[in-house]
């Protein structure tokens, strides 16, 4: 169990017997190895089920979506619930199977970076982050073919104060991983050197490390700001993970070209690469947002690669015994096997599950907000429980303490929170206890703002702009 700060909206979630009843099948792997078994949860109440069992469960977790914009939303939202620490979105490659394009930047950094986080879990003798990490993924993203688990596992570097190795062959080994030369590291998957020092960005740390060299042997470890360069935290020891999918070192061994280089030919590279499921560990959890919908994206997928591949073949651009550079529906269903599954949609619910039931459609103000108002001062006199999650919270809390002079400003900001949720519900609890969420799209019709990716951590050191003198 993770011994982390909950949100204060999951007690409400936590204090029911349907939910104490799941965690409790849950704990004593009941989902593992058996037919799937569906929630019907609405929508708005998934991503609070999600938090309320990273919490209780302590095990990683994958999210399944269908799409990308859909994975994207569940990921935004999801920093509301569990802050964003350890939370990790895992993309889908910007062009299409079969299309010789590059990935962007940001995608190979995101997907090594929950490559690494999953294998800290099958690498012997390290303990794994106190608390597990929730990863949410496209199903396409899942279907995209990687470099296979073991040769991850085996290209993974343990770095330690005292350890002997010989700087050139560091350097090279380096290379063959995928890290980029640059006169001074400033982001991830770069190194550089300044005669004994080494520096290094792994994708899965938040800060480059400062090897320093006496002789053949490590003399200290140090974390550094890549925006001053200065050192900071001593180590004792560090991880040094791949740095593409696409490894110059593993591509060699295949005779192919180091010269344009890309993940478009991982499926030449590796004679049998992996998949996101390859990496799960056996106590992961997975959850899946609606499983028909991930089976027919999964299908409609595979039938626009197929008449793709159909087509540059008889262009000539594309060889016909080019391998699969995807895994199909029933490669993935062989990846739930000894993993619990869950669906959090309505593919495999018989009927309203206790849980679901518990939840329901909260009432809609379309803006008119002395309506809103007097809904909150009726459910308070009923002794209801109530919380509004808004981007106007600021505003909706002092146009109640208006209407309400007689209570406190910190009682107004139990109720009034910061956020941005795609949707309320009224929870029926035991005992007949019943909480009210309320959300923009109640109180104003309002749905969530587009979501953008973020920019990659990118930090420009100042003496970058005399690098190439």
């Amino acid at each position: 169990m993770v011994k982390s700060a909950e949100h204060p909206l999951l007690k409400y979630l936590n204090s029911l017997t349907a939910y104490q009843d799941l965690r409790a099948r849950l704990a004593e792997g009941q989902f593992r190895d058996s037919e799937r078994f569906g929630m019907g949860l609405p929508r708005a109440s998934r991503l609070a089920l999600l938090a309320a069992l990273r919490a209780d469960l302590g095990a990683p977790i994958l999210l399944l979506t269908n799409r990308a914009d859909r994975a994207l939303g569940l990921f935004d939202e999801l920093n509301f619930w569990l802050g964003s620490e350890r939370n990790f979105y895992f993309p889908e490659p910007n062009p299409l199977f079969y299309e010789a394009l590059p990935w962007s930047e940001s995608t190979r950094r995101e997907r090594l970076n929950v490559f690494s986080e999953l294998a800290k879990y099958l690498i012997p003798g390290l303990v794994p982050d106190a608390v597990p990490p929730v990863v949410v993924a496209p199903i396409r993203a899942v279907m995209t073919r990687t470099i296979p688990r073991r040769e991850f596992l085996r290209s993974t570097q343990r770095l330690s104060v005292g350890d002997k190795r010989d700087l050139q062959e560091t350097i090279q080994s380096w290379a063959g991983l995928g890290y980029q030369y640059s006169n001074i590291v400033v982001q991830s998957g770069q190194f550089s050197r300044r005669g004994g020092i080494l520096d290094i960005w792994s994708p899965s740390e938040s800060l480059p490390v400062r090897v320093e060299f006496f002789g053949d042997e490590i003399d200290t470890l140090r974390q550094f700001n890549p925006a001053t360069q200065r050192t900071m935290a001593p180590l004792q020891k560090t991880l040094v993970f791949p740095a593409s999918e696409a490894m110059p070192a593993a591509a060699e061994k295949m005779g192919i070209a180091l010269t344009n280089l890309s993940e478009f030919r991982l499926p030449e590279i590796y004679q049998f690469p992996s998949s996101l499921m390859d990496y799960l560990p056996d106590s992961a959890l997975i959850l899946l947002d609606g499983e028909e919908f991930i089976k027919a994206a999964v299908n409609d997928i595979e039938e626009e690669s197929i008449a793709r591949f159909t087509t540059l073949v008889e262009q000539k651009m594309l060889p016909a015994d080019f391998p699969l550079p995807y895994i199909t529906w029933s490669e993935i269903e062989d990846g739930f096997a000894h993993r619990q599954v869950l669906e959090l949609g309505h593919t495999n619910a018989v009927g309203a599950t206790p849980l679901a039931a518990a939840f329901e459609p909260g009432p809609r103000f379309a803006g008119r907000l002395k309506d809103f108002q007097a809904y909150l001062n009726n459910i308070a006199r009923k002794g209801q429980d109530w919380t509004v999650v808004s981007r106007q919270s600021a505003r909706l809390r002092q146009l109640w303490l208006e209407s309400n002079p007689e209570l406190a400003q910190v009682e107004a900001d139990t109720h009034f929170l910061e956020g941005s949720l795609s949707g309320g519900w009224v929870l029926q609890g035991d005992g007949g206890k019943v909480h009210n969420l309320l959300t923009d799209s109640e109180i104003f019709g309002w749905g969530r703002p587009q979501v953008r990716r973020r920019a990659p951590v990118i930090s420009e050191a100042p003496e970058l702009v005399f690098g190439d003198l």
